[in-house]
């Protein structure tokens, strides 16, 4: 099977429900091919419920990414700016791929975001705690 036909999924611990308790640490975790209106669709929904109760901090999870479309890192800038008006302000991002990482942060440049790239969720997590690494 060619990466290009691995389905597309972003799953998060936001609550399926309406509820008045926040998230403190946003997880989202993408996996298959990154399809831009899959991708578009999701972060409205997320948009729209993170701002009554905004995160401190992101962390996104691209380790089970297998490639993304052409629309897909002006869809990730996009919300990196929507989630910086909302008050979050670091997002952590876990890959292997060193590539992946710097990218990354290339796309956050000039948003006032603190943005940090990851091999693992452990120092991760604990750098979105406000542990200094």
């Amino acid at each position: 099977m060619h990466f290009s036909q691995l389905r597309s999924a972003l799953r998060t611990n936001m609550p399926s429900e309406p509820s008045n308790a926040s998230v403190a640490v946003l997880e989202l975790r993408l996996q298959g091919f990154i399809d831009g209106k899959v991708l578009a669709e999701r972060f409205e929904d997320l948009a729209a419920s993170l701002e009554h109760e905004p995160p401190l901090g992101v962390l996104c999870d691209l380790r089970e990414v297998a490639g993304y479309g052409p629309r897909t890192p002006q869809l990730a800038r996009s919300w990196l700016a929507v989630a910086q008006r909302i008050g979050v302000r670091r997002v952590a991002v876990v890959a292997t791929s060193s590539v992946v990482r710097t990218a990354t942060g290339v796309l956050a440049s000039g948003l006032g975001l603190e943005l940090r790239g990851f091999l693992g969720d452990r120092k991760a997590r604990r750098w979105l705690a406000g542990e200094a690494l």
